[in-house]
């Protein structure tokens, strides 16, 4: 039934990306914030083989196909920018090969470092060569621009989690919160993925003050800001440490850089925390008589929440230890191999606490030293060279308004990458090269978006 169950979603994906291709990235992007792990790294199962290619894949291929099919592609600049990511995805197949002829490489690791550094990379064109359409097509109207579409599928995906948070909240047992234990007592409320598409919602929200007048639902505007502390109340009960950082980060540079939104996050971290605390108490009353049986422990969440907060003091905390020493070992790997890097599907061993590990450089939690170790300085040097001008533009620009909300994304994202893996696996992935593709396109054609 699984195996029926996968072909009629990918038939359906296929049949959607085929006839209304300009909305497959806020599909793959809605469908991500939802359904996370379910989209993004379910397999095809036939008998005994397991095919990991995921619903998240076919969406994406099958949109390749039709937009190179129709010329899509042809309107996007391949200036010096687009051809340094090609320059980076070339190096990422050159390493791909190498591990397919090293004999210590696991090739299934090395497979699945090439998808997620560079196949997904094709989200980055999809999404500009979309934005293009719409800005020849709509020109004349705000309503129809793509990055406006972006907006609305990240807040509505946002929506779409909270019932996710109250489920986790009540009894304890959130949603793919197994895949990232913690180092401390307690449990998550919400998995740290969730907890980063709420962030993405969250800046949306008030980096555009008035974009819930656009949804026409309920008259949404009026629990704009109850909605924002529900999301930020999700950030912190996710009990993810570098969110929370992110989430100071974040309200910042939007703070910072869009003067319309600062009356709105006064608003947003004044009364309204309290009525979003009342919401919550109410869906607790609702769940405890709807499900009687069910265990409801909230308030351990809030020692939880404490708990973890402590231990950003404590040198003694388990992950700490643990990242010293895979690091440690992992920079002299590193200087063994300072130029090409270790390649894709190597794995390091390391003592910790007493005992012998053995992981994948994915596993260090910083995205960017996995990228310099895995490739070299070869292969992080035009990743960051893009990243780089993107900080150098937007910093010597003489109108930051224009760009500060798609700076503000792709900042907290490339700062969570330096503590979790990020750009090493696909449904955190793809929101890089989204946002890296939303930053690119306000620059280069900004007159009115």
């Amino acid at each position: 039934m699984s195996t029926l169950i996968y072909l009629a979603s990918v038939f359906f994906l296929m049949a959607f990306a085929v006839k209304r291709p300009f909305l497959v990235i806020p599909l793959a992007i809605l469908l991500t914030m939802v359904f996370e792990r379910f989209f993004t790294l379910t397999p095809f199962v036939f008998g005994d083989y397991v095919f990991k290619i995921y619903p998240l894949d076919i969406l994406l291929i099958t949109a390749v196909v039709v937009y190179l099919n129709r010329g899509y592609f042809k309107n996007i600049k391949f200036l010096l920018f687009e051809l340094i990511i090609v320059l980076f995805i070339f190096i990422c197949a050159a390493n791909l090969l190498r591990a397919y002829f090293s004999q210590s490489a696991d090739i299934e690791i090395a497979l699945s470092s090439f998808k997620n550094y560079a196949f997904y990379a094709v989200f980055y064109f999809l999404t500009m060569a979309t934005a293009y359409h719409f800005r020849t097509n709509f020109e004349n109207s705000e309503d129809n621009c793509f990055i406006n579409t972006l907006k609305k599928t990240f807040i509505l995906g946002g929506i779409f989690i909270i019932p996710l948070f109250f489920g986790g909240f009540f009894t304890g047992q959130s949603l793919f919160t197994e895949f990232t234990p913690l180092s401390t007592e307690g449990s998550r409320a919400l998995a740290p993925s969730y907890a980063f598409y709420l962030l993405i919602a969250l800046l949306t929200f008030l980096a555009n003050p008035t974009i819930l007048q656009k949804f026409n639902l309920f008259n949404a505007q009026r629990f704009q800001s109850v909605i924002s502390w529900l999301f930020i109340l999700g950030i912190l009960f996710s009990l993810s440490r570098h969110l929370w950082l992110a989430l100071i980060l974040g309200v910042y540079l939007i703070w910072r850089y869009l003067i319309d939104s600062r009356e709105l996050i006064v608003k947003t971290l004044q009364k309204p925390f309290v009525g979003a605390l009342a919401f919550l108490v109410l869906i607790y009353l609702s769940f405890s008589f709807l499900f009687p049986s069910a265990t409801l422990n909230e308030p351990d969440f809030f020692s939880d929440l404490k708990l973890r907060f402590e231990s950003f003091f404590n040198p003694e905390d388990v992950s700490f230890n643990y990242r010293a020493a895979f690091w440690k070992e992992s920079f002299t790997h590193l200087l063994e191999n300072f130029l090409w890097g270790i390649g894709f599907g190597q794995e390091i061993t390391f003592f910790v606490s007493g005992a012998i590990l053995t992981m994948p450089p994915r596993e260090l939690h910083n995205s960017l030293y996995a990228i310099l170790l895995q490739m070299g300085i070869i292969g992080f040097l035009p990743f960051l060279a893009f990243i780089l001008w993107c900080f150098i533009k937007f910093f010597t620009s003489s109108d930051k308004e224009k760009s500060a909300y798609s700076f503000a994304l792709l900042t907290i994202f490339l700062f969570s990458s330096l503590f979790g893996t990020y750009l090493e696996i696909n449904l955190l992935a793809i929101f890089f090269w989204v946002f890296l593709a939303m930053y690119r396109f306000q620059i280069l054609n900004y007159p009115k978006y």
